[in-house]
């Protein structure tokens, strides 16, 4: 079976901007390039391109009033959903693309387009879309979520391959009986290709900040946990074990209001600093200055694209235990605790206090992720499902 050679790409998403599933998306634009592939991405019209040898961005037209995209499900995304089919059919050329690979929503798309012209279709799955309308609490109608299962059934049936980007979306696509289109592909790349030599903003004189540093770098979503961090926070500070400042990176102007308000009501605004959305480049700074990163997520079961980054820093992480962090993260390499404040505190409290334990705790951390992640190991998981997705599509034809 040869190498796709070409490649159309539907990422119903604003690539690029820092967070979790444009970073994914980049991440596969980056492996594709690497192995020398060519890929059009059709995309919103948000975000900025990502120069890398052979990746054309294609963006659809603005829809007036849009300025950014939330994350998850949203009453404007099937309009841009739209447009995206627009402007991939006019990028669209019969015969041209050797694999269709298709991110979210935009699953839909490959499988009309599969069935149409016969191109395999590579369907990632980020995240179940069903589970989408309770985990972002869009939705609580069971006939809504009946009609996003069925949609994501149609998917899984019609695609001929399926990446999924951590252990509990394996378990579930195999759950559903989709297990031998199934290759896991966890966004472990290294993404300091996105640094662009700039100065480093907000980090180019450091801020006078009392040390050590607790650092969190993510979006501030609920499910994200700040209020658990701050409650921690404040657990320290009544108990006088508090010394040092902790720096949140990420989130909308709104969110961080709210966030600086609730530190406020809690007491412990002096100690902590929302520094809003940064880029790339500064947040793998922040982590670099760390002493301490946090992971206080509360819910969900996907895993964190931040956890891999903690992880090659080789500094120490305090995360809550739930699901979402345990499929990857394990009591060997940080410290996982119950997302309550009293036990994110007393964690943190004992990681702030001990430098020693700091240092050992994130270099098992590093070696860790060294010896389980890998750029090229990223790269051939990759290469190996585009491959399954042209193989399958080729015995289905022949059958």
């Amino acid at each position: 079976m040869r190498r796709p050679r070409r490649v159309l790409m539907l990422a119903p998403e604003p690539v690029f901007t820092p967070r979790g599933t444009p970073f994914s998306v980049v991440g596969r634009l980056k492996a594709y390039s690497d192995l020398g592939v060519e890929v059009d991405v059709v995309t919103y019209h948000l975000g900025q391109d990502v120069p890398l040898p052979g990746i054309r961005f294609h963006r659809i037209w603005r829809l007036p009033g849009v300025r950014k995209v939330k994350v998850g499900p949203s009453l404007v995304k099937p309009w841009l959903d739209l447009l995206l089919l627009m402007k991939a059919s006019l990028v669209w050329k019969p015969h041209r693309y050797d694999l269709i690979h298709t991110h979210e929503e935009a699953g839909v798309i490959g499988v009309l387009w599969r069935e149409i012209f016969g191109c395999p279709h590579l369907y990632d799955m980020h995240s179940s879309l069903a589970q989408q309308m309770t985990n972002f609490r869009f939705s609580s109608s069971r006939w809504v979520r009946r009609a996003m299962e069925d949609i994501e059934r149609l998917i899984l049936t019609h695609c001929d391959s399926v990446l999924v980007i951590c252990e509990d979306l394996r378990r579930y696509v195999e759950g559903l009986g989709y297990g031998e289109k199934l290759t896991l592909l966890e966004n472990t790349l290294d993404y300091s290709f996105l640094w662009d030599g700039k100065s480093p903003g907000i980090l180019q004189d450091e801020p006078n900040l009392p040390r050590p540093w607790v650092v969190y770098v993510g979006t501030l979503e609920p499910y994200q946990g700040i209020d658990l961090l701050l409650a921690s926070v404040r657990t320290l500070r009544d108990g006088k074990a508090w010394t040092g400042t902790v720096l949140v990176a990420g989130g909308s102007h709104d969110q961080v209001d709210y966030y600086r308000g609730l530190a406020r009501e809690l007491g412990v605004d002096e100690v902590v600093s929302f520094l809003g959305t940064v880029g790339p480049r500064e947040a793998e700074e922040l982590v670099r200055r760390a002493d301490v990163l946090v992971s206080p997520r509360t819910s969900g079961t996907n895993t964190p694209l931040k956890i891999y980054s903690y992880l090659r820093s080789g500094k120490p992480i305090v995360a809550t235990n739930i699901w979402s962090h345990t499929q990857v993260l394990n009591p060997d390499v940080c410290r996982l605790v119950a997302p309550e404040p009293s036990d994110f505190a007393a964690a943190l409290g004992e990681l702030l206090a001990k430098p020693g334990l700091r240092a050992s705790l994130g270099e098992r951390a590093r070696r860790f992720a060294a010896e389980r992640f890998s750029d090229d190991r990223y790269r051939e998981t990759l290469l190996a499902a585009a491959l399954r997705a042209m193989e399958r599509k080729s015995e289905s034809c022949a059958a």
